[in-house]
């Protein structure tokens, strides 16, 4: 059985009731509606990233026809024959007017007049001679110092593209940023690097190519592998795209999970420039969400509804269960005066009405087996009273008149004056219970009797406390106990025997004991005896000899009077003798 079964099993029957209607009822509902919220996120990220990818595409091809286009412009200026003739050989700018040379000035102008997307063009050689494609003004610097000139020069791959700038590398202009792609001019003789040709781009016209593609959700961005840029619109690209892109790292679907956006990347045909797209999955989604939070408010209404409905209609089946089950229960420890109240008319109605008939039924039955118990036990004790006192009275008799015989007058009196303190203790005025000082005088005269017959053949002692004087006991449940010592320990044993009787209070209970010093038991023969007094014997014949004939009785009369924990208690060794207890509740006399 699993956890849950036992859980379940385990629960209140309202509580069964209650879990399965909210599972019955509300589990479809949260299931489909998790599936719709599902089907429809999905739907629109795969629209989503169906139309991301469209736009980065196209987006991609006018880049990249934008930028060899401005490629294919550098290389013929490099290829061109005057300007190869213009870089060769020593300038001297006293000859030249400061570095322009007519003919290339007007190839350049030529070049330049067809691409209005370009900001403008600069060839600087390595002789010292610039050449330029507008009529803006040059800065005052030797450009061969330049970084980037000297980048250009050296870079392995050309072109070089260098990322938005603030300010012309060349025109001493207040122009806005600018983006910049430089290639070196090489003679086509001897391929040594005659100089650099320089193309700006304003950045602006990127951010045209860029600009609203994605629509409110995303925007695009171009990376440059050193010090990139971003041309975005409503916010700037995360700066974790920025550093892994510029690294060549992939970016992680954690990372986009976390951001909640959807990244797209594309290689531009330049050296190192990317082209991303990032577009906004909290906001594209905010429809489904709506839909979720919507159908959110629909469940957790229709679970307060039905928790409502559910509570009430458990209650209604499950309170007279429960009021039968709590009267069951005190049923079952003994009150049988519990009956159900407020029937209805159905079929759990019925239901208590046929427990309440069922209590009252058994409670007519307990009592009539309760008087029935009590006629019984009071018919059992009469009947074992009368089984010991003719037993007894046969003994006594007899021992009379052995006497008799031997014409030991005075002995007889004192055995019939015994004899008749006996019968008046044993008759009682038809009472059951007498005080134990009174059971103590019976078996004394008991013993004088015995004395008197066995001719001193045995001594008695006595140790009774005064505080168990005025207990009651049973009557005649001593007797049995010593005659069994006498004729069973004593009369085996050679030389004079000692039976010692004894009486004390322990823990509200009375403890008497008759001892004796004669034959004993073996342990076979002890637990023999043990068995016939539980009644667990299988031999039937031991139970009816004499030995344990008598004590048998006073403890079947024990356990009817007093109940089962009461009742006697026999030890003996061999040789050594046999020690009878009995305990009886302590009972005060009235």
């Amino acid at each position: 059985m699993t956890g849950f079964s036992r859980w379940f099993k385990n629960r209140s029957f309202r509580t069964k009731l209650l879990f399965s209607f909210l599972l019955l009822s509300l589990l479809p509902l949260v299931l489909m509606s998790i599936v719709s919220v599902r089907l429809s996120y999905n739907m629109i990220y795969k629209s989503t990233q169906a139309n991301a990818e469209m736009v980065i595409d196209r987006v991609q091809e006018e880049l990249d026809a934008l930028l060899q286009e401005t490629l294919s412009v550098a290389d013929s200026i490099a290829g061109n024959a005057i300007i190869q003739e213009a870089l060769q050989g020593n300038f001297n700018p006293e000859h030249k007017q400061f570095a322009l040379n007519a003919k290339a000035a007007q190839e350049l102008l030529a070049i330049f007049q067809y691409r209005k997307e370009l900001f403008g063009i600069a060839v600087i050689g390595e002789n010292g001679q610039t050449l330029i494609s507008t009529d803006r003004i040059l800065q005052e610097e030797d450009f061969r110092r330049k970084y980037w000139y000297r980048e250009v020069l050296q870079y392995p791959i050309p072109p070089v593209v260098f990322p938005p700038h603030p300010e012309s590398y060349v025109f001493d202009t207040d122009a806005k940023s600018l983006f910049s792609l430089a290639i070196p001019v090489e003679d086509r003789q001897s391929s040594l690097r005659l100089g650099v040709i320089l193309i700006d781009i304003e950045e602006r016209v990127l951010k045209e190519m860029l600009h609203n593609r994605l629509g409110e959700w995303g925007y695009l961005f171009i990376q440059y592998n050193r010090s990139g840029f971003t041309s975005s619109i409503n916010q700037a690209p995360d700066s974790e795209y920025l550093i892994r892109l510029a690294n060549n790292e992939e970016i992680e679907q954690e990372l986009l999970d976390r951001n909640r956006e959807m990244v797209l990347i594309r290689d531009l045909t330049l050296n190192d420039v990317k082209l991303a797209s990032v577009v906004s999955l909290v906001e594209l989604t905010r429809d489904s969400r709506r839909i979720g939070s919507l159908l959110f408010v629909l469940i957790l209404g229709s679970m307060i509804l039905s928790i409502l409905m559910a509570s009430l209609l458990s209650s209604s089946i499950a309170r007279p269960v429960h009021q039968m089950r709590s009267l069951m229960l005190l049923v079952q420890k003994g009150d049988l005066s519990v009956r159900m109240s407020d029937l209805s008319s159905d079929e759990l109605g019925d239901l208590g009405r046929s427990f309440n008939q069922m209590v009252q039924r058994i409670d007519n039955l307990m009592e009539n087996v309760k008087e029935d118990q009590i006629q019984l036990r009071k018919a059992e004790l009469r009947t074992l009273q009368a089984q010991i006192n003719p037993h007894f009275l046969y003994n006594t008799l007899d021992s009379i008149n052995w006497l008799s015989r031997e014409g030991r007058n005075e002995d007889i009196i004192a055995m019939v004056t015994s004899l008749t303190t006996l019968f008046r203790t044993g008759i009682s005025r038809g009472q059951d219970m007498i005080p134990i000082s009174a059971e103590i005088s019976h078996i004394e005269s008991y013993l004088t009797i015995q004395k008197i017959r066995y001719e001193n053949r045995f001594i008695y002692e006595m140790d009774v406390d005064e505080s168990v004087l005025n207990c009651m006991t049973l009557k005649l449940i001593l007797q049995p106990l010593v005659e069994n010592a006498l004729y069973h320990g004593i009369k085996m044993k050679k030389g004079k025997g000692l039976i010692s009787i004894r009486a004390r209070k322990v823990n509200q209970l009375i403890i008497l004991e008759v001892s004796d010093n004669g034959a004993g038991m073996s342990e076979e023969r002890l637990l023999e005896v043990r068995q016939a007094l539980e009644g667990t014997v299988r031999n039937s014949d031991v139970t009816e000899e004499k030995t344990v004939y008598g004590i048998k009785n006073v403890h079947d009369r024990l356990k009817i009077y007093y109940g089962d924990p009461y009742g006697l208690l026999i030890h003996s060794r061999a040789g050594e003798g046999t020690t009878v207890t009995l305990k009886i509740p302590e009972t005060a006399r009235s």
